[in-house]
This record gives structure tokens, C-alpha cells and sequence, in this order.
């Protein structure tokens, strides 16, 4: 080979592993994150994922309930749980909710949440567990409401929807 030759050729190799380390690290990483999740029984997989209907449950500074009636739809992604929520608000506003890194193991659900509209600061923590029969799941809520202004607390209490 002439030496332009092997120069083109270091410089074609060099430039494959400069593009490929990046994605292999990404995969990799990827991966390795998922990997700590625990994988979820099917069958019990299966009664999570699809149509819930429920409320939360949290008091006012006063003392009073405030009832607050919401849809929820979960997907399975793998090891990761996610899906949707919507609910009108105490004060009457359409909201619907982003539910994210999602983890199912056993009868434990935990799942974070977010405001879909980016300008709206509203997150929080959901933990419930599954009752034996796979229809119900009741827990606890803690997040910051862009309504109160204020980091609320409280229960929740799910149903799963028919879907037949």
C-alpha cells in the first residue's frame, strides 16, 4: 500500500471509532440503568397496564378534604412504567399529567410526575400498592401544586377501568 493509502485508511478508522464510542457508550449506559429496575411478574404486569380511574385525596391548611377525580392511563416500557393522568383542578383548570420512570415490582407501584406544559411547575411522587386481585391500587401522593403554591400531601385510590 502507498503511504496516502494508509494514511486515508487510519484517518477512515479513526473517524469509525470516533462516531461509533458515543453510541456504544450511550447503549451501554442506557443498559446499565435499566438494568437496576426490577422486572415485573407478567401476569401482574398485565392487570397494571391499561385504564384507571380514582381520586386524590388531600386536606386544605384548614383541616378540609379536597376530592380530586382522576383518569390515568399506564404502559409498560420494558422495566419502566410511564403513562398519562388527567384531572380537572380544585380551581377548575384541565390538567394533564406526564407519569414517568415508573417502577412496578411485586404489589409496589411507584411513579413520578410532571405538568405536561413545560411552563407550569408541578411534580411529584406517587407510591401505591396493588391489591391481590390486580383492580385496585391505593397509596400516597406528595408533590409541589402550582395552585395551593404550597408542596401538598395525601392519598390515592385507584380502580382499574373495564376494558372488555
Amino acid at each position: 500500500m502507498k503511504r496516502n493509502q494508509i494514511m486515508i485508511l487510519v484517518a477512515v478508522i479513526g473517524l469509525i471509532g470516533t462516531v461509533s464510542a458515543p453510541i456504544i457508550t450511550l447503549i451501554v449506559e442506557s443498559w446499565y440503568e435499566q438494568r437496576q429496575y426490577p422486572v415485573p411478574a407478567e401476569k401482574r404486569l398485565n392487570y397494571l397496564v391499561g385504564n384507571w380511574k380514582g381520586k386524590f385525596l388531600q386536606k386544605n391548611d384548614k383541616g378540609i378534604p379536597i376530592v380530586t377525580e382522576t383518569t390515568a392511563s399506564l404502559i409498560n416500557e420494558g422495566r419502566i412504567i410511564s403513562g398519562q393522568a388527567l384531572f380537572t383542578s380544585f380551581h377548575g383548570r384541565a390538567t394533564r399529567l406526564r407519569l414517568y420512570n415508573g417502577v412496578f415490582d411485586g404489589n409496589l407501584l411507584k411513579l413520578e410526575y410532571e405538568n405536561e406544559q413545560g411552563h407550569v411547575f408541578q411534580k411529584g411522587t406517587i407510591v401505591g400498592e396493588m391489591t391481590a386481585y390486580g383492580d385496585t391500587i391505593s397509596g400516597k401522593f406528595v408533590g409541589y401544586s402550582p395552585e395551593f403554591k404550597m408542596i401538598i400531601s395525601g392519598e390515592i385510590t385507584f380502580s382499574k377501568e373495564n376494558t372488555k
